[in-house]
């Protein structure tokens, strides 16, 4: 019978973007069996607790989350916790599961909201968690349309969904006026009915991946509302790891994150810089947004052996989502007003390296860095070089010509100070408050260590041995390995291969679950 439905399932969803995806992974819906006979109790560990944890999926069409979230429910099931999955079954006006590109117009979406994706993304998300033997709610049990008064959470989840939906990164767009209500609405009713489920089922945990947009950061704050811890997760850059984050977003809770700076022995220090080498083609990572091709090693003719500083940029968007606002308004008005500073002082050289993710990204941007470069100064000095998106030339490249890196937001600030680069950051990186970077208060500050750097004053580099000391605690103590999720090369990208005897065979899923039931600290 269930092959019978996968089958018309594969048909449907010939319909549908991704489709082609979609249905391969349908097809091999032979490892689901894992999951349909694994609910023996022989590997129970006594606990003190049968927490009741709720674990917010709710996107049926994001098979990436659902395939670590089902592994999650099996294991967290394995040691006497009650679990639940809540997806949407299409009561929310507008979700993650919404971006422009899956609309015709924008006033298709105006009109309509979610609703032409819901139908696929229920049964999508209906079929894998069936096939999985989990179970479900559904969060139009619990919708309740007199609550409709919006506080500043839904505000903040609607904003990071609207940022993404239209994949700008400005509130001031009449396209950014048009879209917001939709999600405003979608995340005052997620908010509220999350609320009344978490009250209603008795939920002690709240699991959300990423905890940002609708519902998953509506599901953040319901479950702060009331007083619940909240365990948060993201896909993180090594192959066949993830981010796990107590309290909030890991995008946020990792920049005021303390971390053990002792000395690395030998291993430890070759395997991180090994890691780091080949972050250049991505080779042992799963996100990967640059084109590099490693046949091609000649960098702009244009950059001269002068005092240089490599400004990188984030994408817009995503810069605004998961960092906000610090001493600059966006990340937009930090690189216009620093290309703007270097513009008269052609005595220096500013090298900008534009975020390969803005055309290569899961949701690419529709607000390119380089256009509002052309529009500022459409005359540019000569002494400023923009290095575009789709560019083969590799970022890592750029590090031996730059005596100062300036960062925003971007996670390469890990990279740039673990290769003794001098860094400024005018954001909210992961990377500021390690006592590894300049982090200047406000913008007289930030351009003041500018007018140094034009002195010729040499900012002392950061300690190499501690800025690889954080590398690797960022990319191999904070980055957890789960062999019961196995990566593939194409959507979803992650396909689950839980093991009933996972305690023994996945120490990193052992270490989540420990940090998700006893609140220990996700660290590998």
């Amino acid at each position: 019978m269930i092959k019978k439905c996968l089958i018309a399932f594969a048909k449907e969803i010939a319909k549908y973007p991704l489709a082609r995806h979609l249905r391969k992974e349908v097809e091999r819906y032979k490892w689901w069996k894992e999951f349909r006979n694994s609910n023996s109790k022989e590997h129970l560990i006594n606990v003190p607790l049968e927490p009741r944890i709720l674990i917010v999926t709710s996107v049926g069409e994001n098979l990436n989350a659902l395939a670590l979230d089902v592994v999650l429910a099996k294991a967290l099931e394995s040691r006497n916790a009650k679990v639940f999955i809540l997806m949407c079954d299409g009561v929310l006006d507008a979700c993650m599961n919404c971006e422009i590109q899956k609309f015709q117009s924008l006033s298709e979406f105006q009109e309509e909201g979610s609703a032409s994706l819901c139908k696929g993304c229920i049964r999508t998300g209906k079929i894998f968690t069936e096939s999985a033997k989990i179970e479900v709610l559904y969060l139009s049990r619990y919708v309740d349309n007199s609550k409709d008064e919006v506080n500043i959470q839904d505000i903040e989840s609607a904003n990071a969904g609207t940022f993404r939906f239209l994949a700008i990164g400005s509130k001031a767009n009449a396209e950014f006026e048009a879209v917001l209500p939709k999600f405003v609405k979608g995340a005052n009713k997620a908010r509220n009915a999350i609320e009344t489920c978490i009250a209603q089922e008795k939920i002690d945990i709240v699991v959300a991946h990423h905890g940002i947009y609708v519902p998953q950061g509506s599901a953040v704050s319901a479950a702060h509302n009331l007083g619940k811890r909240v365990v948060t997760w993201s896909q993180s850059y090594r192959r066949g790891t993830y981010l796990f984050s107590h309290d909030d977003t890991p995008h946020k809770m990792q920049i005021e994150e303390k971390y053990d700076s002792k000395t690395l022995n030998d291993s430890e220090k070759d395997k991180v810089l090994t890691y780091l080498k080949s972050r250049d083609a991505g080779t042992n990572d799963w996100i990967r947004f640059g084109i590099v091709d490693n046949s091609t090693t000649e960098l702009p003719l244009s950059i001269k052996q002068v005092s240089t500083a490599l400004l990188l940029t984030n994408v817009n968007w995503d810069a605004q989502v998961h960092f906000g606002a610090s001493i600059f308004l966006n990340m937009e008005e930090w690189m216009l007003e620093t290309i703007d500073w270097f513009q008269s002082r052609p005595r220096l050289q500013l090298i900008v390296r534009i975020h390969p993710a803005e055309i290569t990204g899961t949701v690419p941007t529709r607000d390119p860095m380089a256009a509002a470069i052309r529009r500022r100064f459409p005359n540019l000095a000569s002494n400023i070089i923009i290095i575009p998106p789709n560019s083969n030339v590799s970022t890592y490249s750029l590090f031996p010509k730059a005596d100062l890196g300036l960062i925003f937001g971007t996670k390469t600030g890990v990279e740039l100070t673990a290769s003794g680069i001098p860094t400024i950051v005018a954001g909210e990186a992961w990377i500021k408050n390690k006592g590894l970077t300049l982090d200047p208060k406000s913008k007289l500050e930030y351009f003041d260590l500018l007018s140094h750097f034009e002195a010729g004053e040499i900012f002392e580099g950061p300690d190499i041995d501690e800025a690889l000391a954080y590398a690797y605690h960022y990319f191999f103590r904070r980055m957890i390995p789960v062999s019961s999720i196995k990566p593939i090369p194409f959507f979803p990208y992650a396909r689950p291969i839980y093991n009933p005897n996972w305690e023994k065979t996945d120490p990193g899923l052992v270490n989540i679950i420990d940090g998700i039931i006893f609140g220990r600290e996700f660290e590998f």
